[in-house]
């Protein structure tokens, strides 16, 4: 074997910085201090790995048999030296990962050591009291070991890694302090990745010198900019004598000019965001109608969502996973995270809000989660104390010559209360939910509930004003509910009742509001000129259902409740095959994990089909049942005279009292595997309401019609539906769906009202079941024989009503083909009633589509009674073309020239429309290296009604899209028609006496006439454009320029005019809130710039 000196190149160099406070271990070291070659020795034998090892073992002529750690122990020993101690340093670790060549020198003037790498140098330094690395790339490295520094220079990159956040730097030099992660790059660069609106955008950084200061992360730019271009004259930078990036969303700026192209719009002289956020989240603003406001949301449990206006301002942001907020004085700190761990979703904040003209807003609000037995429990609780407004926002008001400001006071019964309020409640668990609102008046959400809770001054002045648009809309009414459902399944009880299900138990009660009509209310818009006032109470409305399965019984499983648990589960098993991976047993796991066989190739077994032994079920039944029941008793309040809210009391209407109940059972019987089966159904129901005196009022005052109603709602109904049916030819595959049937669906026992005297009983009338057509809803027996083998198919039925009903037998017969790709079937039907046939039409159907974009088909009807054609129909679509002829038995129609009006005619089998077009689809590959794309729809339609054809309608669709890669986007889309077809056609014309000429393409060509005076040949034209639409989106490089143009034409005072809409729309991407809107719409021009 030969064993080659393995070179330095190839080691990986691992420093172990040791800590400053290793006081105990300073004294050995002074005592028998290493030289620089032994301890780089020692960082070899560390780093090197086995077959390392083994080559430097054999350039030494040693054995080199053993683990790794015994050949570097005889390495070891033949140095005389000793390895490191291996306890975790507290400082850093750095790791040479790349190098060409490697130098070890000393300045023995300063007594400095050096370590100098070159050729593709990569090194990586980790911080082992945080999560962050740093990596360097570079042509050459200097490491000096006495002064713990890095210089590194040639085609220069820096990364700094911190949890899921990397900052990349570049530049011509750096100089680093591994003691203190101070460091400098000269002519410095970096690159940031941000998401704007789903895109992914970069973000350049550019500085005379990027000094980096201390272990947090801290980069300082002088002389620097910001651009989101890549090139020396941008669109969009910033420039600023000092920019700094301090860390999470923190950062600063002094002197920052902010630039389009080479035109400064914005003079920051200094901006400081801190990255800690202040606990009570202050927001400064202004709104037209509230005037400026400062909203403040202080959270006592959670944090606040993430959010940012602007990406660009998104400088020094991180994943705020990686930290957790520790509150110091007034400021949240971010601090990293010791370890994973899942955050919590609750939250609990204060607000506390002023605003100069509405008044002042004091709340709290909560929301938790998996909180006991409730899985979210929500709420929000304020008070605010406010003016009037009035429409054009004055807060002062003229009262006996003076100018007061009308402050709101909300009443409650006979009670002024000088403040407004507003909560909700919302409770959700597995089987209780509830929901509860209370507000003073319906305008609390719109006047104090639009809050924000983020607010960066700069943000607000490259951005709009906040809008109104968004405010929520006014309280309408307001509901309390609790509500509580479950299900049971018993299994003690089974198979008697499997299911017991509480729907829902609700309790619940509706607010609405009214105008105040109070003499109080001196101003429109008073708070207080509406109220809330409770509508109705319903305690509690209520539905419960049960079903079972009592007794069911099958000639091979026996009687159900003689099942054991052991049988049971053998029912839900099959004698089928199974999977391979299923149905493995133990003891055949264990060969197989014992087993010392290689995993070799082996040859198969031959497959041996299961066939499991069938035996038939010569009988079968069951019966189940369903009960379901509902109650809803409901109380009104009598609100009609509550005018103000002096005059709310609990006076309460009539209670409304309403029960539905439905019971039904289902007797099924099978016989010789369901070749001949009975069900019977049954089903009772009962209906009930009443009025009643529950909630106090007296119900001997109640109205006619409501005792009426109530009486009119009782009912009892009891039916019964038997069916018996048979597949006699089960047996055979070609005809198993051959039945025979019958059934029959009877009154029982029926309960229904009939009148009501007033100050008398109601009279109801009962009818138990008699054979009559009253109370035998359905009589009829059924055959149907069905032949349907590969195919084909062939299918005769006939029904027979059954006396009493009257009789009506119906008779049925289709039979079809499909073969390859050729579809075809023939159906017939006819019925005898009143004593008199009726036929009804033979209806042909067939198509046939030989190719994907070759279809014909040919439908029609024969009718035996008029002894003529009902229908035909004829379709063939080729490719883009199709057309369609339609014949039909209507009525025809001639053109009197005399009267100018179409008269009708005897019915007849005659044309009736016709129908052709094109639809031609234009989608071609990419070209100019794949940068332009483009594709064209196009349909042309033609209809003509043959019987009244100057309902003749040509109309032309056109689509056309194309893209041009970071340059353009165009879309055009045309609408174009003509109603008078029928006059090109000289028949037409002779038939409805037009003597004058007309040629289509002399029309169209009028159609394009622009030139002709006055436009009188395009107003001659019958070819009209209907609508025109075209949208252009130039993408300049960072902006985006939208032109939209829509036209249609629209009649005004018996003329045509063209209406137009026209917009230009023009986007900043990198911060899309920066952006105008131009519009001309009904001849104005509107303007909104944000």
């Amino acid at each position: 074997m030969r064993c080659l000196q393995l070179p330095v190149l190839l080691f990986m160099l691992c420093f172990l910085l040791p800590s400053l406070g290793a006081e105990e271990d300073s004294a050995d070291l002074e005592e028998h201090p290493q030289s620089l070659y032994e301890k780089t020795l020692v960082k070899d034998l560390e780093t090197a790995g086995y077959y390392e090892l083994v080559a430097w073992l054999c350039s030494l002529d040693l054995p080199a048999q053993g683990s790794i750690e015994s050949l570097r122990k005889a390495l070891y020993s033949f140095y005389n030296i000793s390895p490191e101690s291996k306890e975790s340093p507290s400082g850093s670790i750095i790791t040479i990962k790349s190098a060409k060549d490697t130098d070890y020198f000393t300045i023995e003037e300063k007594g400095q050591d050096m370590v100098r790498l070159q050729g593709d140098v990569i090194v990586e330094m980790e911080e082992s009291d945080s999560n962050r690395r740093h990596i360097i790339k570079a042509d050459e490295l200097i490491f000096n070991q006495s002064e713990q520094s890095i210089t590194a220079r040639g085609n220069l990159e820096y990364r700094m890694i911190s949890g899921d956040y990397e900052d990349l730097f570049y530049g011509d030099s750096l100089t680093f302090s591994i003691s203190s992660w101070n460091g400098v790059i000269f002519k410095g660069s970096s690159l940031r990745n941000e998401m704007v609106e789903g895109v992914n955008r970069s973000f350049y950084f550019n500085g005379e010198l990027i000094r980096k200061s201390g272990s947090g992360g801290i980069f300082i730019l002088e002389d620097g900019a910001v651009q989101t271009q890549d090139m020396e004259n941008p669109d969009f930078h910033l420039k600023a004598q000092r920019l700094w990036l301090m860390g999470p969303k923190e950062w600063g700026i002094r002197h920052g000019i902010l630039y389009m192209g080479h035109v400064p719009v914005l003079y920051i002289p200094f901006y400081y965001k801190p990255g800690n956020e202040m606990i009570f989240n202050p927001v400064i603003g202004s709104k037209l109608r509230e005037g400026n406001f400062l909203q403040t949301t202080t959270y006592l449990l959670g944090r606040k969502d993430s959010s940012e206006n602007l990406a660009f301002f998104k400088l020094g942001d991180s994943d705020e996973k990686n930290y957790e907020l520790v509150r110091q004085g007034l400021y949240l700190m971010k601090e990293n995270r010791q370890q994973e761990e899942e955050e919590s979703e609750d939250t609990l904040k204060i607000m506390e809000d002023w605003y100069s003209r509405l008044g002042v807003f004091s709340g709290l609000e909560g929301r938790f989660y998996d909180k006991g037995i409730f899985s979210e429990l929500g709420f929000s609780s304020g008070i605010g104390v406010s003016r009037t407004i009035s429409d054009d926002n004055n807060i002062y008001f003229s009262e006996d010559s003076e100018y007061v400001s009308d402050w709101n006071s909300i009443f409650w019964g006979n009670h002024e209360l000088p403040f407004r309020w507003g909560q909700t409640l919302e409770v959700s668990s597995t089987h209780l939910n509830a929901a509860f609102q209370f507000y003073s008046d319906p305008y609390f959400n719109q006047d104090f509930m639009v809050r924000e809770e983020s607010f960066d001054w700069l943000n607000t002045v490259l951005a709009t004003q906040m809008s109104d648009d968004d405010e929520p809309d006014e309280i309408g009414d307001m509901n309390w509910n609790l509500s509580y459902s479950r299900s049971f399944s018993p299994e003690f009880l089974s198979p008697y009742i499997e299911k017991i299900s509480l729907n829902t138990l609700k309790f619940e009660m509706d607010w609405d509001n009214k105008t105040n009509e109070s003499e109080d209310i001196k101003y429109d818009n008073d708070p207080a000129s509406e109220f809330f006032y409770p509508e109705s109470v319903s305690i509690p409305y209520a539905q419960i259902s049960l079903s079972g399965t009592p007794f069911s019984y099958s000639s091979l499983d026996g009687w159900s409740w003689n099942k054991t648990e052991k049988d049971k589960e053998a029912d839900s098993s099959t004698d089928s095959l199974l999977p391979p991976w299923e149905g493995k047993e133990k003891e055949d796991v264990q060969e197989e994990e014992s087993s010392d066989e290689d995993d070799s190739l082996r040859i198969a077994e031959l497959w041996e089909p299961r066939f499991s032994d069938y035996a038939a079920v010569v009988y079968k039944n069951s019966l189940s049942y369903s009960f379901f029941s509902s109650a809803h008793l409901e109380g009104s309040t009598d609100n009609e005279e509550w005018d103000s809210p002096d005059d709310l009391e609990w006076s309460m209407e009539e209670s409304l009292f309403e029960t539905n109940n439905t019971f039904s059972t289902t007797f099924s019987n099978q016989f010789f595997d369901n070749v001949f089966g009975i069900v019977n159904d049954n089903d009772l129901s009962l209906n009930y309401r009443t009025h009643l005196d529950a909630m106090g009022a007296d119900t001997s005052l109640l109205e006619y019609s409501d005792r009426l109603s109530d009486y009119q709602y009782h009912s009892i109904s009891w039916d019964n539906d038997l069916e018996s049916y048979s597949y006699p030819l089960k047996a055979f595959d070609d005809f198993a769906q051959s039945k025979i049937s019958y059934n029959i669906d009877n009154l029982i026992y029926k309960k229904s009202f009939d009148s009501y005297t007033d100050g008398q009983d109601p009279v109801y009338n009962e009818d138990w079941g008699s054979w009559d057509k009253d109370d035998i809803k359905r009589h009829d027996s059924q055959l149907t024989i069905k032949y349907n083998p590969a195919v084909y198919y062939v299918t005769s039925s006939a029904q027979y009503d059954l006396p009493p009903l009257d009789r009506k037998d119906s008779y049925s017969n289709s039979c079809g083909l499909e073969i390859y790709k050729w579809k075809s079937s023939l159906s017939h039907s006819f019925y005898l009633e009143h004593e008199e046939w009726t036929v009804n039409p033979l209806v042909s159907k067939t198509s046939y589509k030989p190719y994907d974009r070759l279809t014909f088909e040919q439908d029609l009807e024969y009718d035996f009674e008029e002894d003529s054609f009902s229908k035909s129909r004829s379709y063939i679509k080729a490719w883009g073309a199709y057309a369609s002829y339609t014949m039909e038995y209507t009525t025809p129609y001639d053109w009197d020239r005399d009267n100018l009006s179409w008269v009708s005619k005897d019915e007849a089998f005659v044309p009736s429309s016709f129908s052709t077009g094109y639809s031609w689809v234009y989608k071609k590959n990419p070209y100019w290296k794949n940068r332009i794309f483009h594709n064209s729809d196009l349909t042309l339609d033609w209809t003509v009604d043959l019987q009244q054809y100057n309902d003749n309608r040509l109309s032309f669709t056109w689509d056309y899209n194309m893209n041009i890669y970071q340059f353009m986007d165009l879309q055009l889309s045309m609408i174009s028609s003509n109603n008078n077809m029928y006059l090109y056609i000289p028949a037409y014309r002779d038939k409805l006496g037009i003597n004058e000429e007309y040629s289509f393409f002399g029309d169209l060509m009028k159609s394009f006439n622009i030139l002709s005076p006055g436009q009188e040949d395009r107003y001659d034209s019958s070819f009209n454009l209907e609508k025109i639409n075209l949208k252009l989106i130039h993408h300049l490089r960072e902006w985006d320029l939208t032109l939209n143009y829509t036209g249609t034409p629209s009649l005004e005072d018996s003329k045509y005019v063209w209406d137009s809409e026209f917009s230009v729309f023009l986007k900043w991407n990198p911060i899309p809130q920066i952006q105008t809107d131009i519009q001309y719409e009904d001849k104005e021009w509107l303007v909104d710039t944000e």
